[in-house]
């Protein structure tokens, strides 16, 4: 049984923390959600608990904080794995440059590394900055609003090969 879900794991190439919620509930929705993640997560319709730093991570953290940091770190650049409302609800700042894309790998190492440059490029330099999986609809993105978390199958050769051709 272990063995089948690990294959079936690796043949599908995601993970996920989501947190189940209930829309519209007072006890087990945004509360909920703000209890088990942090301020800024709410419950979304479709019943999980949303990603409390899709307005940025440094911005939320300093601000839970309490330190007094003025508009050294204000919220994320938008990127475009953002939906077009994502400016209008406040959840990022549009970019005065061109977007990085940064191919995320297949092992923890390079994806928490890309992360951290995520968080860097958007949030302190203003850097419009997405993660590459090399799969069309996933997303390593870490102001995902879903949290997904997919592994990338390919790896620099392979990918920049086929922007070559």
């Amino acid at each position: 049984m272990l063995l089948s879900g690990v294959v079936l794991f690796l043949l599908l190439g995601s993970a996920s923390a989501r947190v189940n919620c209930t829309y519209g509930d007072t006890a087990f929705g945004d509360a909920y959600c703000v209890e088990r993640y942090r301020e800024g997560s709410i419950c979304a319709q479709d019943g999980f608990c949303s990603n409390p730093f899709r307005s940025g991570c440094l911005h939320k953290v300093l601000h839970a904080s309490g330190l007094e940091y003025g508009d050294v770190i204000p919220i994320r650049t938008c990127n475009t794995d953002d939906d077009e409302e994502a400016q209008q609800r406040g959840e990022c700042l549009a970019g005065n440059y061109e977007e990085i894309r940064i191919l995320s790998q297949d092992w923890e190492a390079p994806m928490l590394t890309a992360w951290i440059m995520q968080i860097v490029l958007s949030e302190v330099l203003g850097v419009p900055t997405t993660l590459e999986t090399s799969m069309a609809d996933s997303s390593m993105n870490f102001y995902d609003p879903q949290m997904r978390f997919a592994y990338s199958n390919d790896t620099y050769v392979s990918v920049l090969s086929r922007w070559n051709d």
